[in-house]
């Protein structure tokens, strides 16, 4: 048993030993608002660490939208319904800065469509600078349909990489939409693989 918890059992067992019945109600009151000072009190590391909100994230937020190019009433819009105003502000500067070729306001629209714009961002930045598309809308869309969009944009640079001579239009459609693995396994017990693709389904 925990010694701390013994203690303080001991400690009321004393106390109502020598006290009357109504100084014995006071005391046991008194031992269990104490009792919470006898329980040991985990780290503060074993609690997740939650990033702390603060007025400077909105007021940092809205310059950066509007330093990319934004009205104020989109860039407070824009900042007020974010989850996380830091990430927003990163959004849509890191995209208008490394794709000129994405409008600002499709831009904020994408990222207020998603759960985690920083990974957006991420998405399109990294498959618009390592590849030749010249459809940065297509590489937007793409990346706010994807669950992981950092994961595609991995998947897009690699497929291009390896010099598969496919367009990037055609590797997002398949990183996006995987085909399907169906695995059977056969009367000799060996393992046949096949792969559905989305071009055979009719």
């Amino acid at each position: 048993m925990n010694r701390c918890i013994v203690m303080s059992s001991g400690l009321k067992k004393a106390l109502l030993t020598h006290l009357s019945r109504n100084q014995r109600w006071l005391s046991v009151v008194a031992t269990v608002s104490l009792f919470p000072l006898f329980v040991p009190v985990a780290p503060a590391s074993a609690f997740p660490s939650f990033v702390q909100i603060r007025r400077q994230d909105y007021r940092n937020c809205t310059q950066q939208l509007t330093n990319a190019g934004l009205s104020v009433e989109l860039a407070t819009q824009g900042c007020s319904m974010a989850a996380r105003p830091r990430n927003m502000g990163y959004c849509v500067t890191q995209m208008q800065k490394n794709v000129a070729a994405l409008p600002v306001e499709q831009i904020l629209s994408g990222c207020l469509q998603v759960r985690r714009p920083d990974e957006l961002a991420n998405c399109v930045v990294n498959i618009s600078s390592n590849t030749n598309s010249s459809d940065p809308l297509n590489i937007l869309d793409s990346c706010r349909r994807s669950v992981l969009p950092e994961k595609l944009s991995f998947c897009v640079v690699g497929l291009i990489q390896a010099n598969t001579n496919l367009g990037v239009d055609q590797v997002l459609k398949t990183c996006l939409t995987p085909p399907e693995n169906v695995v059977e396994l056969q009367k000799d017990n060996s393992i046949q693989l096949k792969l559905d693709t989305p071009s055979q389904k009719q």
